[in-house]
């Protein structure tokens, strides 16, 4: 798929390419009858460990790295089918480090990066019914449990059959939940000088404040509704801009745009913008922004 990526990021993990130097991390936990209670493989043997980091998917499997400390806590991945419609989730973490929103977190990002950049349509989890902490990630990240199989997972450190839940979530579900950041705003202000003025930028011939310059406003206004919203790494560029320029400002005068988040599909964040020169209205529209990884943007 070309639009795997090998390394994501949440506010406190690195999920990065697994290797061969992780095998004491990935054997902590993998030899851990305690950690694999309710897993459909191990404990393993070192000899597993070891084939298992040896055909890892780089876009599929990721080692879980915390930020603060450079330790690898964990593995996950998503595994998209044939079709690439749909995909799988898994995750573990070494016990020290349950009950921290770890897998919450995590799992936000795998299933972001499903829909958003891989274009999956569904994506979906088996777990034991027994694993509370498996379940509970799934259910805060909007997957629902479709079915329950009775007696259908084989617990192998206890011995015993248990019944198997199956949870999902489709594109439609992530995209139409409605977004925590709808209804954000942000304002940015200039005074007009001779400097922004449609003289000084060639955009007409007369002192008066540039409309290049009344989009420019809007655009910092509208980053600026984002600034707590991207993670490290991220940033946000500008796709599309559809204004008006309906009044003129003169020099001294100061002016100030406003940017009101509309509308949220994925990484797309759309607003409404407007400027003002006092309480008169003198430019609005619509722009839009993606949310981009900075790194890969510009290179």
């Amino acid at each position: 798929m070309s639009n795997l990526k090998p390394t994501l990021e949440t506010k406190r993990l690195l999920l990065r390419p697994p290797t061969p130097d992780d095998f004491l991390a990935y054997h902590s936990w993998g030899s851990n009858p305690e950690n694999v209670r309710h897993m459909a493989w191990g404990p393993n043997d070192e000899e597993q460990t070891k084939t298992y980091l040896a055909q890892v998917k780089p876009g599929c499997d990721f080692a879980i790295v915390l930020k603060e400390t450079g330790a690898v806590i964990g593995s996950c991945g998503i595994y998209p089918d044939e079709a690439q419609y749909m995909g799988e989730l898994g995750w573990i973490l070494h016990k020290d480090y349950w009950k921290q929103g770890y897998g919450t977190e995590l799992g936000a990002k795998l299933i972001r990066y499903g829909f958003e950049d891989l274009k999956l349509g569904r994506i979906e989890a088996p777990c034991a019914a027994i694993n509370y902490g498996s379940y509970r990630v799934m259910e805060r990240n909007g997957m629902r449990r479709e079915a329950l199989h009775r007696k259908a997972f084989w617990a192998r450190i206890d011995k015993e059959w248990v019944d198997k839940a199956e949870y999902a979530i489709l594109a439609d579900d992530y995209f139409a939940k409605a977004s925590p950041l709808i209804g954000n705003s942000n304002d940015a202000s200039t005074t007009v000088s001779e400097a922004n003025t449609a003289r000084a930028l060639g955009s007409g011939s007369l002192n008066v404040f540039a409309t290049p310059m009344m989009v420019a406003l809007m655009e910092e206004a509208a980053c600026g509704c984002l600034e707590d919203v991207l993670t490290e790494g991220e940033t946000s560029v500008g796709v599309k801009i559809d204004v008006e320029h309906i009044a003129a400002t003169a020099i001294g005068s100061k002016v100030s745009a406003t940017a009101v988040i509309r509308h949220v599909s994925g990484r797309r964040i759309e607003f409404d913008v407007t400027a003002h020169d006092g309480p008169k209205v003198i430019g609005k529209g619509l722009h839009i922004r993606q949310i981009v990884d900075r790194g890969r943007f510009t290179s």
